[in-house]
């Protein structure tokens, strides 16, 4: 069998961030608006990278830009799963809430809620 990649684990090439790359980052970022995927994309970076050194250098994080909803659930969407987790179907509360089923399961037991009974 011949592969043109090898098998297994992929080490990640890490490398450091340049000077000019911070500075870019941050006017992108802050002055010019542009999302971590789209800074990224112009440093040949990945998104989580871009977040990670955003972080590191202080700049806060604007949650509503993100393109992560793992924990920006807002008071209405809590208390919609708080009322209707018992009577309601994963599958009808997730296309409510515009989440998945594994989303509204993780913030379930975050709230402390007990399982549904099968």
């Amino acid at each position: 069998m011949s592969c043109d990649m090898p098998i297994g684990r992929h080490k990640t090439v890490r490398r450091k961030w340049s000077d000019e790359e911070r500075a870019n980052l941050r006017l992108w970022r802050v002055d010019g608006g542009f999302t971590f995927a789209e800074i990224a994309g112009r440093l040949g970076r990945s998104e989580s990278s871009v977040k990670s050194q955003a972080e590191i250098l202080g700049m806060v994080i604007n949650p509503l830009m993100s393109s992560y909803k793992d924990d920006l659930w807002q008071p209405c969407e809590i208390e919609y799963l708080r009322e209707n987790y018992y009577r309601l179907s994963l599958k009808a509360m997730a296309k409510a809430l515009g989440r998945t089923p594994n989303a509204i399961l993780n913030k379930r037991r975050k709230l402390g809620m007990e399982r549904k009974a099968r």
